[in-house]
């Protein structure tokens, strides 16, 4: 360890508030699957099953099969790809901080040694 040993400190700020995006992002696709999405295919289920039968019934199968349980899927899929890149570049953030740090350190070391 070097004369800058922590990680800067707005770089120490920035990580929390991008892993508190990350959270709320997979709360709200969690959200989206138990209180959404889940919600309609029990319901699609009980219609297939006999609960309510005729045109309307076919009619709202056919509306929640083949519309809003594939929008909900896109809608769900869209933001894990954005959870799952704002990751990668947290990863990227991370790994270029400790990469300046090294230089600095070195640095330090090398002035260090030649102002004895």
């Amino acid at each position: 360890m070097g004369l800058f040993d922590s990680i800067n400190p707005l770089v120490k700020i920035a990580k929390k508030v991008v892993n508190g995006v990350r959270q709320s992002l997979m709360g709200q696709i969690n959200l989206l699957d138990t209180a959404v999405k889940a919600p309609i295919q029990m319901m699609v289920k009980e219609v297939v099953g006999g609960v309510w039968v005729g045109d309307g019934a076919d009619a709202f199968v056919e509306q929640c099969t083949r519309m809003f349980i594939p929008q909900t899927d896109f809608i769900t899929n869209g933001a894990r790809s954005m959870h799952s890149c704002i990751g990668k570049a947290l990863d990227i953030m991370e790994a270029a901080d400790k990469k300046s740090m090294s230089f600095v350190n070195n640095l330090s070391g090398i002035f260090g040694g030649i102002y004895k």
